[in-house]
């Protein structure tokens, strides 16, 4: 990938810094976003649009800079906030959770699957996501 400003091949330490950057904003944004839900729920449709949009953007590379947990629990967080008829509110605090989640392994570089803590956190927000679309 090249810098668009220099033309300069980006090394995999600049690549990997600046998904964490971005990340890092994307994750600010999904807490806005939540926030926003918890004063307005009939703005749902337009921001589960855009947590949509983010979290599958944080998903889609997680794996690729090294954070395959990040990936996870944006596919976790994905389900969450895609409704079949997309009027749905998920459970604020389960939707929380994956934020808080996803900011802890930017906050802590939790770098591959995050071990057994990592594993049995995903496995605990999937099975919570499950049950709560039936």
């Amino acid at each position: 990938m090249r810098n668009p400003s220099t033309s300069r091949v980006l090394s995999e330490a600049e690549l990997i810094a600046s998904y964490l950057e971005v990340a890092r904003k994307d994750i600010t944004d999904l807490e806005a976003l939540a926030a926003q839900l918890r004063d307005d729920p009939a703005a749902w449709p337009a921001i589960g649009q855009a947590m949509y949009q983010i979290v599958h953007n944080v998903k889609g590379q997680g794996t690729s800079f090294g954070y395959p947990l990040m990936t996870r629990i944006g596919e976790s967080t994905m389900r969450l906030v895609k409704t079949p008829d997309g009027s749905t509110i998920p459970d604020l605090r389960l939707l929380e959770a994956h934020i808080v989640a996803l900011r802890t392994v930017l906050q802590h570089d939790i770098r591959g699957r995050g071990g057994a803590s990592g594993e049995a956190l995903a496995e605990k927000l999937e099975s919570l996501v499950a049950a709560a679309l039936g």
